[in-house]
């Protein structure tokens, strides 16, 4: 081989190590981001930070990006870009962007929450801060934030502890509109009694919860009509049961909607079981709402005090950065 031959080898043998770090780093690396808005309690506050716990605060909508290099052993890293959303200054029910917050850390995979031992858990760290904070994984496309003692962390009407997987398609199977009756939103007054004098509590509710969704996807999933402006659905749900052996007996659930309707006030009522299966877990425990010609309305029981939202195929449904589907339980009297 000449001398000029060696050479090229050389050269060519250097360009590709030098660079093979970086392709290699590209092809490497996975990330997966979730999205989703929470309450702004005081322990969000603190791990996300950038804002005076005096200032009042709505709700905290989270984008995190997780990432892993698959061919390296260092630790995991996540960015978050978190942006408050305050009070209202004139209304203070209304919502108002507020300042955006970057953090940095890294993550790790641990395992169990209090009602599933071998759950799959995501715990963040913020770079320095002693914060942390702990996601379960419930299928591929949803993670929900846990408590300290690791049971599922309970929002309020207005948000759920949950992040969606950003992009992930709406799966739901259309149904066909059962009913042509469009309203303004506003509730009517037989449906605003209902909830005000209805009992919430007693030997024969099994639960009450509350929560907010997206509107457009739920809807045509439920084949009701829905005008284009409408973003969100608030729901409110009771199931019933035997006093004596707790057995499902009725259900009452209704959505007040902006620009559109989930179903005319009063609440949708009618029979309710227990099933067991999802798509990914056939023991998992499912609440089935017999909803007459719109089918089944079925949720996910993750535990006591939380539901997910489920498909006509029993899979979950993903929502996005401002509203997630999922119900709280709801503390009442």
């Amino acid at each position: 081989m000449t001398l000029s031959c060696v050479i090229a080898c050389v050269t060519i043998a250097l360009c590709l190590a030098g660079a093979s770090p970086g392709l290699s780093q590209t092809r490497t690396v996975a990330k997966e981001e979730f999205v989703g808005s929470i309450p702004a309690d005081d322990i969000s506050r603190a791990f996300v930070g950038g804002l005076a716990t005096n200032v009042p605060c709505h709700c905290i909508t989270w984008r995190l990006t997780l990432s892993t290099n698959l061919n390296a052993p260092a630790p995991a890293k996540f960015t978050l870009s978190a942006t408050y959303g305050l009070q209202g200054k004139t209304d203070l029910n209304q919502l108002e962007a507020g300042p955006t917050v970057e953090v940095q850390g890294e993550w790790e995979i641990v395992h169990g929450t209090k009602a599933k031992p071998n759950a799959v858990v995501y715990r963040l760290y913020a770079d320095g801060r002693r914060k942390s904070v702990s996601l379960v994984k419930v299928g591929e496309n949803i993670l929900h934030f846990l408590d300290e003692d690791k049971t599922l962390r309970v929002g309020n009407p207005g948000w759920s502890y949950t992040l969606n997987r950003n992009g992930a398609p709406f799966v739901g199977t259309a149904a066909a509109a059962t009913s042509t009756e469009v309203t303004n939103g506003v509730a009517s007054s037989v449906a605003t009694n209902f909830w005000r004098t209805t009992p919430r509590s007693g030997p024969n509710v099994h639960g009450y919860y509350e929560g907010r969704s997206p509107c457009q996807e739920i809807s045509q999933l439920l084949g009701v009509p829905k005008r284009d402006e409408c973003i969100k659905i608030k729901w409110q749900l009771i199931l019933y049961r035997d006093p004596v052996t707790h057995a499902p007996t009725t259900f009452a659930v209704g959505g007040v909607v902006v620009g559109g309707v989930a179903w005319r006030n009063p609440p949708k009522t009618g029979k309710w079981s227990i099933v067991k299966g999802t798509k990914d877990n056939p023991d998992a425990e499912v609440y089935q709402l017999d909803t007459g010609q719109n089918g089944f309305l079925s949720f996910l029981k993750a535990d006591d005090n939380i539901l997910f939202f489920l498909d006509k195929n029993r899979e979950l449904l993903v929502g996005n950065e401002s509203f997630s589907y999922t119900l709280n339980r709801a503390a009442v009297n």
